[in-house]
C-alpha cells in the first residue's frame, strides 16, 4: 500500500497540524505562465475538484464546453481563462476514461 501512496504524497498540501488540507489533482502545463491547477479541498464544494482561480467546479466548465459547443465559447460565458476550460475538459475526459 506504501507504494502505492507514496507517488501521491507530493501533490497533498499540509496544514500546521500536519494534516491534510488539500490534493492537487490535475496540473495543466500552459507556456510561459504557471499550470492551471485543479484542486480538491473537503470545505470547498463537498471535495469536487475545483480549478483554482476561478470558484468553479472542473466539471461545471466541462459541461459547459459540451453544452456551448466549444471550450472558448464556455469560457467566455463562464468569465474565465480558456485555458481553466481546457484543463477541465483534459481532467475530466481522463477521469473519465480511468472510470
Amino acid at each position: 500500500m506504501r507504494t502505492c501512496l507514496e507517488q501521491f504524497m507530493h501533490d497533498l498540501e499540509w496544514d500546521a497540524k500536519e494534516t491534510a488540507k488539500a490534493y492537487i489533482a490535475y496540473r495543466y502545463p500552459v507556456q510561459d505562465r504557471d499550470p492551471i491547477i485543479i484542486k480538491m479541498r473537503p470545505e470547498v464544494y463537498f471535495g469536487a475538484p475545483v480549478v483554482e482561480g476561478t470558484g468553479h467546479t472542473a466539471e461545471t466548465l466541462w459541461k459547459a464546453a459540451l453544452a456551448e459547443g466549444s471550450e472558448s465559447r464556455a469560457a467566455e460565458y463562464y468569465e474565465v481563462d480558456v485555458n481553466a476550460v481546457i484543463a477541465s475538459c483534459r481532467y475530466c475526459e481522463e477521469i473519465k476514461q480511468a472510470a
